[in-house]
C-alpha cells in the first residue's frame, strides 16, 4: 500500500509528517461505503463499514514503507489497516490504506456523526508534540 486514506487526526498535516518524516502530497477524497463515528469520550473518530455511509478525508500519496508501521503504533490496537477504493475531486478513484475499528471495539463508539474541527485540531497537536518528545 503506497496511500493512505486519512479521516481524523492523521489530517493535522505536522502530526501525519512526523509519522511520515518527509513531505505529502495531500488531495481531498471521499470513501463510500463507510461512516465516521466519534469515540464515546475521546477527541478522535473512528470509521465502520455503512452501505449508506460517506467519509470526507484525505488521500495521501506514496507513503514510504518504513512509515507504515509508525502509523500503525500510532495507531494502536482499537484500528486495522484496511485497503480501500477511494474518490478524488476529479473523479478518479485510488486504492489506499486506512485505519477502520476493530469489531471487537465498535462498542466505543457513539452514534453521532464526527467532523474534524478545533477540538480534534488540539487534540492531533498535543499528540504531535507528544510524539517529537518520543511519549506517543
Amino acid at each position: 500500500m503506497g496511500n493512505l486514506f486519512c479521516y481524523g487526526t492523521l489530517m493535522y498535516q505536522p502530526l501525519l509528517r512526523a509519522l511520515v518524516e518527509r513531505e505529502l502530497s495531500v488531495e481531498e477524497a471521499v470513501l463510500d461505503g463507510y461512516s465516521c463515528l466519534a469515540v464515546k469520550a475521546a477527541a478522535y473518530p473512528a470509521i465502520v463499514a455503512d452501505e449508506n455511509g460517506r467519509v470526507v478525508g484525505q488521500l495521501v500519496r506514496n507513503i514510504p514503507p518504513g512509515a507504515w508501521q509508525r502509523i500503525d503504533r500510532y495507531e494502536g490496537e482499537y484500528y486495522r489497516r484496511e485497503e480501500v477504493e477511494v474518490t478524488l475531486t476529479d473523479g478518479s478513484t485510488a486504492e489506499a490504506g486506512t485505519y477502520v475499528i476493530r469489531p471487537r471495539y465498535r462498542s466505543r463508539l457513539s452514534r453521532r456523526t464526527w467532523q474534524y474541527g478545533p477540538d480534534a485540531e488540539r487534540y492531533a497537536k498535543a499528540q504531535c508534540e507528544a510524539l517529537m518528545q518520543g511519549r506517543a
